[in-house]
């Protein structure tokens, strides 16, 4: 079992920014590429262990280290931690399950009587050759491959590279003798382009334990991967998916990112468990998708263990399980095609039979088709909406009388199916949605009565709606709030549809609904005369775009029906992605902030970074202006910060996930820190409650 220890800062818990901290082995089962034995994967590197040496590679740069003069070893994982990984990517056959982590890896007769042992170390990959009674030490020769100059810098072993250096750490020799530890004298010489062990006297009737290398230094890494969402299962354990970068991976108890040929990204999806004594464990991991981009946008969970994904690919070869979605296929060369789609995944990742994968299967026309909601009904149906430049979709077309809307009106065109991976004709109902300009779909949550919600924003002049809410302005693009019923046919699906908004771009991100039926929708929005309502949080904008938080009864008459609505946010831009209901009638939000006044409320640690930082606020309607703030904190550090999504803990503290260019995330006490130089980093924090 590996654990990571955690501690609590001013009311911020950072569990750990994923791939920052502990490490795993995993043995090499044919899911990488070369001759590898075990690898280790980490958000600034990845090593591997080969029968003679151990490989590094960085960015675009790789070091190897040779044991010389070694007749070359098996190795076997050693300590396992309990955790595995799932590889579905590509064809069935290709897939590998449970493949076991380990915490350290042992090659044993390296050299004769010499065994080398691989682990990590306070977040630092090591290894120690350990020496047989008898043997000689004298045998350790360390050859450095892909090196442009090797040197002794204060005894330190230092390998200059294309993109900057590493430094192997001045060696360490120790003998273990009657539970006393004694240091052995010990010191790198350079020969012939190699590293030899000099080693003072020790006693040749015990083991000897040369411990020579520390990887560190920064090689200007590529690291790409994005937490998009998160959820809290009934037992308390918090789930993450998102999407990931091929060339350098995280590691547990982090979510870790798949090498993959031609450099390309797939979804994946990580379980942690909270421990009795305040540290979190992997539970479980895996990656998922084909040869091409592969983006998880949005994640429900679902009962007796289901977990359902939607996003978007560009892969040809994206796997594939249960009954296939019909295909638009076309033979017009002066159409604009793409290999954008959407895709439905159904993982079960503790299926008592073994079989993970209970539905994938991906969506689209032969434009550009984009996931960017899902809900999932009691009965087990799948909603999944969208928007799309295809002229056609699979089981939309004008002459079927169930479609609410047949063909495609103008611009980005909004789209949703209903999907049940227990029927043979597993797609249950598909149309448009739309008017004569750009309409999309951004949320999606399921009614009381078990009918669907659906939330996103229009410019058409022309959206359907069910209510007179007088002419739309041509240049106004408003938040929608549909009510749908697909057991109805025709015009009769839309029981409900009204627009919501300003002058402005008013955008909703995320919708939920709570157990009155009220609907909360969140976002932002660019509108000066935005509705909001007397006991709004803030009345007025403050920057050129604010989130906003907003709450519809619609069962109310329409001028009722809002019976929320507030800005939130200070000078700057300040966005809402994600939102999640607390309980207490409270909501949290999480986004983004470019503003240096933005509204907080107990801000420390670190108060506002320097430039964009996550936020996590949660806010009380019930509660007068000047106090509907209970929490309102900064998570950022010296770059760009964006919090993506937010779960509610059984604790009543609230998950955050998101995305980080930042090197110096406010990280706990263990953990190493990324240098993320303009790329993407996943993170992952914890914010407590009012009185934990």
């Amino acid at each position: 079992m590996q654990l990571l220890r955690l501690c609590v800062i001013a009311g911020v818990m950072p569990l750990w920014m994923l791939g920052a901290t502990a490490r795993w082995f995993e043995p090499n089962r044919g899911q990488f590429a070369g001759d590898s034995l075990f690898v280790a994967r980490t958000a600034e590197a990845t090593v591997e262990v080969l029968r003679d040496g151990v490989r590094y590679r960085k960015g675009g740069g790789t070091l190897g280290l040779r044991w010389a003069g070694s007749r070359g070893a098996a190795a076997e994982g050693v300590d396992a931690l309990g955790s595995t990984s799932q590889y579905f990517v590509g064809a069935r056959e290709q897939w590998r399950k449970d493949v076991p982590h380990y915490a350290k890896v042992r090659a044993a007769g390296v050299y004769d009587g010499v065994d080398a042992v691989y682990y990590w170390q306070d977040g630092r990959f090591e290894f120690d050759f350990v020496v047989a009674p008898g043997a000689d030490a004298k045998q350790v020769r360390l050859q450095v491959n892909g090196a442009r100059g090797l040197r002794l810098v204060d005894g330190e072993l230092v390998a200059r590279m294309s993109e900057g250096e590493i430094r192997v750490k001045r060696p360490v020799a120790y003998q273990m003798i009657a539970g006393v530890r004694r240091a052995v004298d010990v010191r790198y010489a350079l020969r012939g382009g190699e590293a030899r062990l000099e080693v003072g006297r020790y006693d040749r009737g015990h083991e000897l334990v040369v411990d020579p290398v520390v990887f560190g230094g920064y090689f200007g890494g590529d690291v790409l991967d994005g937490a998009t969402a998160t959820a809290v299962d009934a037992r308390g354990h918090v789930w993450v998916a998102g999407y990931a970068n091929t060339t350098v991976a995280v590691t547990p108890p982090l979510a870790p990112v798949q090498d993959i040929p031609n450099g390309q990204r797939d979804a994946f999806l990580a379980k942690f468990e909270p421990q009795a004594d305040g540290t979190m464990k992997l539970a479980y991991y895996t990656f998922f998708g084909g040869s091409g981009n592969d983006d998880v946008t949005k994640m429900v969970l679902g009962r007796d263990g289901f977990v359902y994904l939607t996003g978007t690919t560009e892969s040809t070869n994206f796997p594939g399980a249960g009954n296939a979605l019909p295909k638009v296929t076309t033979t017009d060369t002066t159409l604009v095609t793409s290999n954008v789609d959407a895709f439905v995944v159904v993982l079960r990742p503790e299926d008592p039979n073994g079989e993970q994968v209970w539905y994938s299967q991906t969506y689209g026309g032969i434009a550009r088709d984009v996931a960017s909601a899902l809900a999932v009904d009691g009965a087990g149906n799948i909603y999944v909406g969208g928007y799309t430049t295809s002229q056609a979709l699979p089981g939309i077309t004008p002459e079927s009388a169930s479609n609410l809307q047949g063909s495609v009106r103008g611009g980005w065109e909004s789209w949703l199916i209903q999907v049940n991976l227990f029927t043979s004709n597993a797609l249950q109902y598909a149309t448009f949605l739309g008017g004569n300009s750009t309409d999309v779909i951004t949320g999606m949550a399921i009614a009381p009565d078990q009918t669907l919600y659906v939330t996103g924003y229009t410019a058409s002049t022309d959206f359907p709606v069910t209510v007179d809410q007088g002419e739309k302005g041509q240049y106004a693009i408003d938040a929608f709030v549909a009510q749908l019923d697909t057991t109805r046919t025709g015009l009769d699906v839309l029981r409900y549809a009204r627009l919501v908004g300003g002058s402005g771009l008013d955008s909703p991100q995320d919708m939920k609904v709570d157990a009155q039926g009220g609907v909360w929708l969140a976002g932002y929005t660019t509108s000066a005369d935005f509705p909001v309502t007397p006991t709004a949080h803030r009345a007025s904008p403050a920057g050129e775009a604010d989130a906003f938080l907003m709450r519809l009864d619609l069962s109310k008459a329409l001028g009722e029906q809002i019976t929320y609505s507030s800005y939130l946010g200070g000078t700057g831009t300040d966005i809402a992605y994600g939102m999640a209901l607390v309980p207490g009638g409270r909501v949290a939000l999480t986004g983004y902030t470019l503003s240096t006044d933005f509204p907080l409320v107990d801000s420390t640690p670190g108060g506002r970074g320097q430039a964009v930082d996550a936020f996590v606020t949660v806010i009380d309607p019930a509660r007068a202006e000047g106090a509907a703030l209970v929490v309102s904190r900064p998570v950022g550090g010296g770059s760009i910060d964006v919090g993506m999504s937010v779960a509610v803990a059984p604790d009543g503290g609230l998950y955050l996930t998101g995305l980080s260019n930042s090197s110096d995330l406010p990280v706990t006490d263990g953990s190493s820190k990324v240098s993320a130089r303009g790329a993407e980093q996943s993170f992952l924090f914890k914010v407590t409650a009012p009185g934990q």
